[in-house]
């Protein structure tokens, strides 16, 4: 009973670097997290002129590299947005059962049918752009950087999820509303989804304190969507 309900324990690691962030650095979050939006919404309708994808790779690796250098800034380290090398490997294997479940159970009609994509090659070429351009950076910036700091704005736990995840949701907004869903669509339906989505891989986060499990997961769930188009 024990072994179970310590499953379920947020990471002391984890506690104790939340109670270390200041109202400045929950200002500057969201100072950031406001114009990453207006460049995210521009970037997206510049990448559908275009039809390239490369302006959202850019923009992913310069927020990464942004948000380190506020860290640097701020003389906080890479562990308190989830580089931590305790627990990494076992938020890894976790991460990596529940994404291997979400895509067999996604695919188990057509695990063998890779040739629909372009076989092996463009599965690894689509596995290392969702690894690194979409999940990385989502988990370092909404999990690592953005709810971490929210608890120092926050101090009540479930408001401070809600209020990330929010921004989270809104965050795909632009590309969501290319892919067809309206306004209201989205908020009565995605908005929700993406919602627990953050609630889930925040979760996994906060219980060993690394992008790990978070990322890894995140990946094959993208990847599942895209590559067995449900």
């Amino acid at each position: 009973m024990r072994s179970f309900s310590s499953c379920l324990e947020t990471s002391i690691a984890y506690d104790e670097m939340c109670k270390t962030y200041t109202k400045t650095d929950g200002i500057i979050m969201l100072i950031f997290v406001a114009l990453h939006m207006i460049l995210t919404t521009v970037t997206v309708f510049v990448m559908l002129y275009f039809n390239t994808i490369f302006f959202g790779v850019v923009l992913s690796l310069v927020s990464m590299l942004t948000v380190i250098i506020i860290l640097w800034g701020r003389k906080q380290t890479l562990a308190t947005i989830g580089f931590a090398k305790k627990d990494g490997l076992k938020s890894f294997l976790i991460g990596l059962c529940f994404g291997i479940l979400i895509f067999i159970f996604r695919g188990r009609e057509q695990l063998f049918e890779l040739e629909n994509i372009g076989g092996l090659p463009a599965l690894l070429w689509l596995f290392v752009y969702y690894l690194i351009i979409v999940s990385l950076f989502e988990e370092l910036f909404f999990r690592g950087y953005v709810q971490t700091r929210m608890n120092a704005l926050i101090k009540k736990n479930t408001d401070a999820v809600f209020f990330a995840g929010s921004l989270f949701s809104v965050y795909h907004l632009p590309l969501h509303l290319l892919s067809g869903y309206s306004f209201f669509s989205f908020f009565i339906f995605r908005f929700w989804i993406l919602i627990i989505m953050h609630v889930i891989f925040n979760r996994l986060y906060k219980q060993y304190n690394s992008l790990a499990g978070p990322v890894l997961f995140h990946t094959l769930m993208n990847l599942s969507e895209v590559v067995w188009q449900q």
